[in-house]
């Protein structure tokens, strides 16, 4: 089931413990653990070595998102330097 935070972003879990986020710029994998629901985001530095560079700017805005979407949802969100994230090959 995709649920929709405002604007063009949708944050949708996986059952693989993984949640698809689409954003206005890319879509990407970020690990998402089950049992008590736990969105692990790279943190800024993480993020900035781990994406294209058309994104380093991109970190903040969709943190914005995400964190009140983990909220709404009942979901711990956390940023870390260990955290990873995976784009689709498109």
């Amino acid at each position: 089931m995709m649920i929709s935070a405002r604007g063009s972003f949708s944050f949708t879990p996986k059952w693989k413990e993984e949640l698809v986020c689409e954003t206005p710029w890319a879509k990407f994998t970020v690990e998402m653990t089950m049992g008590r629901l736990h969105v692990y985001f790279p943190n800024e530095e993480k993020w900035k070595s781990s994406v294209p560079e058309h994104l380093h700017d991109k970190w903040a805005a969709i943190f914005a998102e995400l964190e009140p979407w983990c909220q709404k949802h009942d979901t711990l969100f956390s940023t870390d330097s260990s955290a990873w994230i995976e784009f689709a090959n498109e």
